[in-house]
């Protein structure tokens, strides 16, 4: 970090950064995992950055179009250790409660790893 910044300096390059973050975990993951193979076809490959493009996000989109319930499931299975079942936790029980959740985190991730679908 540059000694000589002041912290409003400060904060907006780590703005920045955050925000780089963000966009290359939701264009390298999160949008071809949910467009599936069509996300190449239906978004171009980066060019270079163009200061005219607003960043925001329509109101509308974020209110009613982009709505991923159903991506919610209403259990998720618990792999145990030699990755048999042993048993699921329902999503609402983890709403709200993070000890739960995190009591059967390794459960979860072996999970993920078995299925790539939680």
């Amino acid at each position: 970090m540059n000694r000589h910044w002041n912290m409003d300096r400060v904060f907006q390059e780590t703005r920045k950064i955050v925000g780089a973050i963000l966009q290359v975990i939701t264009y390298q993951e999160f949008l071809p995992a949910l467009i599936g193979p069509f996300f190449n076809r239906l978004v171009p490959p980066y060019a270079r950055y163009n200061p005219s493009i607003n960043p925001g996000i329509l109101n509308e989109f974020a209110a009613a179009a982009y709505r991923l319930h159903g991506m919610i499931q209403e259990g998720y299975p618990l792999i145990g250790p030699s990755f048999e079942n042993i048993g699921q936790v329902s999503f609402i029980s983890g709403v709200g409660r993070i000890e739960q959740v995190l009591t059967a985190i390794d459960a979860m991730y072996r999970s993920v790893a078995r299925n790539r679908r939680v």
